[in-house]
């Protein structure tokens, strides 16, 4: 089986060669492959050692359904994952360790990396998270106060969020850890997409928590334009979008107000639907979106050379977004197109600082609400203007 590998190669040869011996054929891609040939089944992509343009190549091809993508820069735990995914495909699963493949087919189909939500199942997603976790190196994952009851991620991210969906027809999306293992999430989604006015979208609850103090446990929704592969708030205009327990000594779930407080899944795909088309109604004009630009990307008439010359590269990036990019223009003229300009430009294009990758940093911004929070003062920028 041919593997695929994104990253620079100098980094990866120990990766090729465990593949190598492994029996597989390891095929280096470079660090930032603008495809993949469609004779590769398996990626496998180093984020500590590709550049984003890379990852973004990996995400759409994995989200065609082109085949599995492993997102992982250790030797050790990339080797058994895709020694699993072998044994899918081959029919050879071995229990507990990963998801089924197609039972019709045997190879694994666009949606194979998800399973039906039972109990049974969101336990193999521990695997997910067990997988991704190095070995335990007893460094300190945080400091917290006296007070602070941490939440096992087995209890709050597997089985409360079975007892939250009770649903046969939502399925695992992702799981996975951050900043070392300090940091673990599970997304639930629809099996499908939805589809509303050419604007394709994916429901699905996220739920986090964390072992650093940095993240209360937390289960909220979101969704996911599928075109450019961004998340988004669940409603601009509406609160209580998540439900948040505390990491004290007596916190705990009560699932009936977790249920009424998050709408579950399905739900959200009507709130959704409903404010694409009130988005969609709602006209910009160039003027407005230059103005609203303005507004997004302040320049003081005192401002350096410096910031000045950034100030007027991120607007004219804007400009281009809302002018030519598919992820925003077939949408130009419209708030729903001035709002996946703004949120397009901060997952994709927005740049990083030091060696913070790319991919971390968007999944972050999900799980702390930083996503929500700046969808939330764009469109309130953009009521101010429009009104």
């Amino acid at each position: 089986m041919k593997v695929g590998i994104i990253s620079k190669e100098a980094h990866a040869k120990s990766h090729a060669a465990a593949l190598e011996e492994a029996g597989f054929l390891p095929v280096m891609l470079g660090s930032n492959p603008s495809e993949i040939p469609t004779t590769i089944p398996l990626v496998v992509c180093r984020t500590l050692s590709c550049a984003h343009g890379g990852m973004d190549t990996a995400l759409a091809w994995s989200r065609a359904g082109n085949g599995r993508l492993i997102v992982e820069n250790g030797v050790k735990v990339m080797l058994k994952k895709a020694l699993r995914h072998r044994s899918e495909v081959e029919g050879a699963r071995n229990p507990g360790t990963g998801f089924n493949a197609d039972p019709v087919s045997g190879d694994l189909s666009e949606n194979a990396h998800l399973s039906v939500v039972s109990y049974e199942d969101l336990l193999e997603a521990a695997q997910v998270l067990a997988d991704g976790r190095p070995d335990d190196t007893y460094e300190v994952l945080g400091v917290v106060s006296t007070s602070y009851a941490p939440h096992q991620y087995e209890d709050v991210l597997l089985k409360q969020i079975a007892n939250i969906i009770d649903d046969s027809e939502l399925a695992i999306g992702s799981a996975g850890l951050l900043k070392g293992g300090a940091i673990a999430w599970v997304q639930i989604e629809m099996p499908e997409n939805l589809k509303v006015a050419d604007v394709e979208f994916r429901p699905h609850l996220l739920a986090t928590t964390s072992f650093n103090g940095s993240i209360a446990t937390t289960y909220k929704r979101c969704v996911t334009v599928v075109v450019c592969d961004n998340t988004r708030a669940a409603a601009l205009r509406e609160e209580g979008q998540e439900y948040r327990i505390r990491h004290t000594a007596n916190s705990q779930m009560r699932i009936a107000e977790a249920r009424d407080a998050l709408n579950v899944v399905f739900r959200l795909g009507e709130s959704f639907t409903k404010e694409i088309e009130q988005l969609l109604a709602h006209k910009v004009s160039d003027p407005m979106f230059t103005k609203f630009v303005e507004r997004i990307v302040p320049l003081r008439q005192d401002a350096s050379k410096t910031a000045t010359t950034k100030a007027e590269t991120d607007r004219a990036e804007f400009m281009r977004l809302w002018n030519g990019d598919p992820r925003v223009a077939p949408w130009k003229g419209t708030a729903f197109g001035a709002v996946q300009a703004v949120n397009t430009y901060r997952q994709h294009i927005r740049p990083t600082r030091g060696d913070t990758i790319r991919a971390e940093r968007n999944m972050m911004d999900n799980l702390t609400g930083q996503t929500e929070v700046n969808d939330a003062e764009a469109f309130k920028k953009l009521l101010a203007l429009t009104k």
